[in-house]
């Protein structure tokens, strides 16, 4: 269900009693600007969360070779070549 702001000011036990049921959708003019959960989503969210903030871009990295060696993946790679850059080409022609 959507609350309005003053609805949900007025009727909080009722949000609080739902909110254990299904997340409550907070609006304010029509927009959403809070969700009101259980406190079990809200702590699962919050393992998840903290479980994401430590995985850096090296971590990453390291479970895609990982993952890789298990599946006797490897990864190909084109040849690399120059390709036209008309800007570039165009720096030649200004005046000095």
């Amino acid at each position: 269900m959507k609350w309005t702001i003053a609805h949900a000011r007025q009727h909080f036990a009722e949000l609080l009693r739902q909110a254990a049921q299904e997340p409550q959708e907070v609006c304010n003019r029509g927009r959403p600007v809070a969700t009101v959960v259980d406190v079990e989503t809200f702590r699962e969210y919050c393992r998840w969360r903290d479980s994401q903030t430590n995985i850096s871009l090296a971590h990453a990295f390291e479970e895609l070779r990982a993952l890789c060696a298990e599946e006797s993946y490897t990864l190909e790679c084109p040849e690399r070549q120059d390709r036209a850059n008309p800007w570039a080409e165009g720096l030649h022609e200004l005046p000095r």
